[in-house]
């Protein structure tokens, strides 16, 4: 009697090799978790899921990325989050920056404040448990927000817990990223220079050997037995 070995059923998660899959990502987990999980537990183990997956990078622009929707759509004291975003990128209000992105959970890690360019913005969102974007996604009913901002992000950066101190955790966004750091993953720095081009070989140091011929009655005398206007053996004994 033979036995037929059933197929592994294949995830909906898209994991690329080498990288484990984040169990969060199903947003059924967290429905089935609140029976027999503490808050403080699922937000523990999401964000260990979160360190060993990584940013997937799929949509590193906040103005573009999907999780960052419930968001973008936001109002906080009358203006929202999508309308900010477009202020920043005009380098409109400058000094409002900040206090602006705070009110959804961001920090801005750096930005360029010149009138022209790209602004090159780099916005960090808040994954903690305080965090301020929380009360948006929870409104929204999106309990694994934090698993699918970093499914979007370029960088997450994470911070363990302390004495004193609770675990924090940081999805890095791009805010208008000038085209030439496209790809460049985490690190917003300009790809590096091409190759110089091949230069013309130099001419060599002493004039190139060619045959020699037949000394003839008009050569120098010889030396050594070797004819005086080249140094190769003479032919004429």
């Amino acid at each position: 009697m033979t036995t037929k070995k059933m197929p592994t059923p294949k995830s909906d998660i898209d994991t690329p090799a080498g990288r484990p899959a984040n169990p969060f990502l199903d947003p059924e987990l967290y429905g089935r978790m609140r029976d027999y999980t503490e808050r403080d537990a699922a937000f523990s183990k999401e964000l260990k899921a979160i360190g060993d997956r990584g940013a997937a990078k799929k949509s590193v622009d906040a103005r573009e990325a999907p999780s960052l929707q419930v968001l973008r759509v936001g109002v906080k004291k009358g203006l929202a989050l999508h309308e900010i975003f477009k202020r920043i990128v005009a380098g409109s209000e400058s000094g409002l920056w900040e206090p602006w992105l705070a009110q959804f959970g961001f920090n801005l890690l750096g930005v360029n404040y010149a009138k022209t360019g790209e602004r090159n913005a780099r916005i960090a969102l808040d994954l903690s448990l305080g965090s301020k974007a929380t009360a948006f996604f929870a409104n929204a009913g999106v309990a694994n927000w934090r698993s699918l901002a970093a499914e979007d992000c370029a960088h997450v950066q994470i911070e363990k817990p302390t004495e004193k101190t609770p675990a924090k955790a940081y999805a890095v966004f791009y805010l208008d990223a000038a085209e030439k750091y496209a790809g460049c993953g985490d690190k917003l720095t300009a790809p590096p220079a091409p190759a110089p081009a091949a230069t013309a070989r130099c001419a060599p140091r002493w004039p190139v050997r060619r045959a020699h011929t037949a000394c003839s009655a008009n050569s120098r005398p010889h030396r050594g037995g070797r004819c005086g206007s080249w140094r190769f053996p003479c032919s004429r004994r």
